[in-house]
């Protein structure tokens, strides 16, 4: 036979304020865990959809700043690339000049003018790895890529940067025939 357990007007209002802190504690408990002071709708609606506003244009902006930092990087990846670059042209002058100052009548200057092509040759062959390294996520601006940066959620204000070929807009080439060139001058 079941027993049956009866319960007097004061213990159950006192097991019912039990509950009802259990319950507040417990809803300070997730507070305190998430650190929101409103974790769903049914806490406060209003508050409650305009925090998930809140955080999703945080979070928005948060990427927007990512793609603009991305852009610097790339940016600064081509810049360095050009700095290289110049320095790699000066030493091609000082080559090329070195080779125009040759006398052509002197002894061993088909030797010489060889050595100067293979020098040259040889800059420009750093010249081309230097410029196809110089890229940052796949964007190479020396080598005609384009970089995109959005500064509005909308995508309705953004900036466009279109690189160029360098090494094809120098106009310099790889040594032919040097020997023949600086007999003409």
């Amino acid at each position: 036979m079941a027993q049956s357990i009866t319960l007097t007007a004061s213990m159950r209002s006192n097991l019912a304020s039990l509950k009802s802190i259990q319950t507040q504690m417990d809803s300070t408990q997730e507070k305190l865990s998430t650190g929101k002071k409103v974790n769903s709708a049914i806490d406060n609606a209003s508050s409650y959809y305009q925090s998930r506003a809140l955080t999703n244009r945080a979070s928005d902006l948060d990427a927007l700043l990512d793609s603009m930092g991305q852009g610097i990087q790339t940016i600064q990846a081509a810049n360095e690339g050009i700095e290289a670059v110049t320095s790699y042209v000066e030493q091609l002058k000082s080559v090329a000049e070195s080779a125009y100052a040759l006398d052509p009548t002197a002894e061993g200057y088909d030797n010489s003018i060889a050595s100067y092509q293979k020098q040259f040759d040889s800059i420009m062959n750093e010249i081309n790895k230097l410029v196809s390294d110089a890229s940052y996520q796949g964007v190479n601006l020396l080598k005609g890529g384009k970089l995109t940066v959005t500064f509005n959620e909308t995508r309705s204000n953004k900036f466009d940067i279109q690189g160029e070929d360098i090494v094809t807009n120098m106009g310099i080439n790889k040594a032919a025939d040097w020997a023949y060139v600086c007999l003409l001058y």
